[in-house]
């Protein structure tokens, strides 16, 4: 035998020896074939068991309905059916027609502006033209009353010197004259003076009149354009809560929005009839859908009416949902 041989029989040798020590200080317990003792079975947890009740179908349990003003023509509302968060937009502005009526009304400003602009300066114009008759008409009337005053006294002095047949009663009788001549012009270019001015003051009472209509129109385009700016930017109809949208629609100017809030939900109870014991009148139950998902619910009972309510936080559950409805009926 070689000496490889005899090494590989020397160490499988070594490990039979040792498997034969381990058994033997190891504990031990042999079960005869014919003993009646048998192993004990796992013990098994007690479970509550649920009996079917009932069927329930989910409404929501609140229902939302409020008029929001609307300050801008509305291009895009919220469709029935849509699920909205508080705050949440339900109606979108027609901004392209907001920003034409602003961009119409910035040249209705421009236009009304440049009016204003011209009318003041006929206005001006006009009682420049005033001012210059009345002024003219103040100078003659001035005149007029020196040239009485002066022909007066050139009568006086002929009448004085009417008897005297002498160059000094000529002289005396041309001055008059001449004045009496100049009084009658003077007088005269009074009555166009007051003529012009009584047409300068009918110009400038016109322009007066022009001016204040230019600036009244100026005046409201400027308010056309400022409700123009405002209703471009003013705020969009929004959520008052969280809820799905059963209906969204505009009557007489306003939005009419009706939510339902599914942050909880109703059900009424449809009696299971092989379940004919009597409902607490307040207890935990659970629901069960076609698909087994399973959500926790309270079953309450007034006047033999039962109702089951359930907190629905994440929005799985929806109106319309038809569960089953599950009571523990202990282990």
């Amino acid at each position: 035998m070689t000496a490889p041989a005899r090494r590989a029989i020397a160490a499988l040798c070594g490990i039979l020896t040792a498997c034969l020590c381990w058994f033997a200080s190891g504990p031990t317990r042999r079960i005869d074939a014919g003993s009646s003792e048998k192993p004990r079975p796992s013990k098994k947890e007690d479970t509550p068991a649920f009996r079917l009740i009932g069927v329930c179908e989910l409404a929501a349990a609140e229902m939302v309905e409020v008029r929001l003003p609307l300050a801008a023509p509305v291009g895009e509302l919220a469709t029935p059916g849509q699920m909205v968060t508080k705050g949440q937009a339900l109606a979108r502005s027609d901004r392209r027609q907001l920003i034409e009526e602003l961009r119409r009304a910035e040249a209705d400003v421009a236009a009304a502006q440049a009016r204003a602009a011209s009318r003041e300066a006929e206005f001006r114009q006009a009682q420049q033209v005033f001012r210059e008759a009345e002024s003219r008409q103040q100078t003659l009337q001035a005149e007029l009353t020196r040239l009485e005053r002066e022909a007066g006294a050139a009568g006086k002095l002929y009448r004085e010197q009417a008897s005297r047949a002498d160059r000094a009663a000529e002289e005396a009788w041309e001055k008059f004259q001449s004045t009496q001549r100049r009084w009658r012009q003077t007088g005269t270019a009074l009555e166009e003076a007051g003529t012009r001015a009584q047409q300068a003051r009918t110009k400038l009472e016109q322009a007066e009149k022009q001016l204040a209509d230019a600036r009244a129109a100026h005046t409201a385009a400027q308010l056309a354009h400022d409700e123009a700016v405002r209703r471009l930017h003013a705020p969009e109809p929004v959520a008052p809560c969280s809820g799905r949208v059963r209906l969204c629609q505009i009557e007489s100017g306003t939005l009419l929005v009706r939510l339902a809030r599914e942050e909880v939900l109703i059900g009424q109870l449809q009696q299971d009839p092989a379940f004919s014991a009597p409902l607490p009148a307040s207890c935990p139950v659970r629901l069960e859908g076609e698909t087994g998902e399973r959500q926790e619910a309270t079953l309450t009972t007034v006047d033999g009416r039962a109702e089951v309510r359930v907190a629905n936080p994440a929005g799985r559950l929806r109106p319309g949902m038809r569960l089953r409805v599950l009571m523990e009926m202990g282990p």
